[in-house]
């Protein structure tokens, strides 16, 4: 991702000067700007993801939020297409968690300007929702939890618009912005502290139980004193001294070093699922595409997925809300599916594979008296989470791995492969 303003320039050379607005548009200008940055950045491929045309924080306060813009910004995304460039993407930050800034209406025409349909050239366009609420004063699990209700009612509402917007023919993105510096105001003020490694793991994956495609992170390089409006951040790197090789690494560069290992196993996988609903253990949702019955474990949170291009297999995501990392954090979790809701074309009673996409685990289970599936997960730590995937078994091949009696219902059929090893788990 690059956002590129030429030094000295102000804003006379980035799109959003012309997005961002509610002026008319000199459009020789804009076409001069367009090829500017493509000459510019193109040139480095993947390295370039995307043109910023879109902030809540420019020009005056409004940015993004203001739906009188949003004639502009149509017009932007489509001179840059006109231009020549279809696989670069657009970028928009803002904050969706209040519609008090941004009411339902003005967020229903931004959706319609900024997700373009999918039948036009290009990449999905990403609304980047940015929100940090982790104060220095959280120190309980009770305050930090308190924050993380604040930052899941913006993931919900961000979900729920490009959800919309994928069921109207859009193509769509959300990436979630997460804060891991410190930030200092004018007077002393300490506005926000560096997570612990525990609460970025958690606002990360609830994030993405919540359909966000990517993860970014604020801020990157320290401020040092450059700002010189009264604000002071310390990012993942200091700016790098005389005669040293690179940037001094802040402790959050392990932080964020060590949760990125993980996304990287994770990313590719959730990465093609297609989100479905997001919601707690308290608030199971109604309705036929819910395949979760119950849950068992405090603090859970969970979100159902499938994937469009492997016959609509289900995918079933758990994430420990909890932070601290003492034993009483890690959850012990049984959830209870209802595999009539599942959307693979032979569901219903019978024997099923549940497998942790990371590990590559799977457990054998057959459906209950009652229709359901069981499914003991393995111990969440604070802040984890974990990708099952969900399908009928018809053919055990390989190592199969017995966690419980398996019952044919009259019906059915199961197949074992030649050279399957099948083993009582345990």
């Amino acid at each position: 991702m690059v956002y590129y303003e030429p030094e000295g320039s102000r804003l006379n050379w980035t799109l959003e000067r012309y997005a961002g607005t509610t002026d008319g548009i000199d459009e020789p200008w804009l076409n001069v700007t367009v090829d500017f940055l493509r000459a510019k950045w193109c040139a480095y491929g993947d390295a370039f993801y995307g043109y910023r045309i879109g902030h809540e924080d420019f020009p005056s306060g409004e940015g993004i939020y203001d739906q009188d813009t949003y004639p502009n910004l149509i017009q932007v995304i489509q001179t840059v297409r006109d231009r020549g460039d279809t696989t670069s993407r657009m970028l928009a930050f803002g904050n969706v968690t209040s519609t008090g800034t941004w009411t339902p209406a003005e967020q229903d025409s931004f959706r319609h300007s900024f997700f373009r349909p999918a039948a036009e050239p290009g990449p999905a366009n990403v609304l980047f929702h940015e929100h940090y609420r982790i104060w220095p004063t959280d120190d309980t699990e009770a305050e930090v939890q308190t924050a993380f209700d604040a930052l899941m009612s913006g993931y919900s509402r961000a979900g729920a618009m490009v959800r919309t917007a994928l069921s109207e023919g859009r193509k769509a993105e959300w990436h979630c912005l997460v804060g891991v510096a410190d930030e200092y105001r004018t007077g002393g003020v300490y506005q926000y502290r560096v997570p612990s490694v525990a609460e970025l793991r958690a606002q990360i994956n609830l994030a993405l139980s919540r359909g966000a495609k990517g993860i970014a992170y604020f801020c990157h390089s320290s401020s040092n004193g450059m700002l010189g409006d009264g604000r002071e951040y310390r990012g993942i790197v200091q700016y790098a001294t005389p005669g040293t090789p690179r940037p001094a690494r802040q402790p959050q560069w392990s932080r964020v070093r060590a949760v990125n290992d993980t996304l990287r196993v994770l990313g590719d996988s959730l990465y093609a699922l297609r989100w479905v609903a997001g919601f707690s253990k308290q608030s199971i949702p109604a309705g036929d595409t819910i395949i979760v019955h119950a849950v068992s474990g405090d603090s859970v949170h969970l979100a159902t997925f499938y994937k469009p291009s492997d016959q609509d297999r289900d995918y079933l995501m758990l994430v420990n809300r909890y932070r601290l990392t003492d034993t009483t954090s890690t959850q012990s979790v049984v959830v209870t599916l209802r595999p009539d809701r599942l959307r693979h074309p032979f569901r219903g009673a019978g024997v099923y594979s549940l497998t942790d996409v990371v590990s590559g685990q799977r457990q054998i289970r057959s459906t209950t008296a009652a229709g359901h599936l069981v499914l003991p997960c393995a111990a969440l730590p604070a802040g984890a989470a974990r990708l099952y995937r969900v399908e009928r078994d018809s053919v055990w091949a390989g190592a199969v791995a017995l966690t419980a009696d398996v019952t044919l219902p009259a019906g059915t059929e199961l197949r074992i492969a030649p050279g399957a090893q099948v083993a009582q788990a345990g």
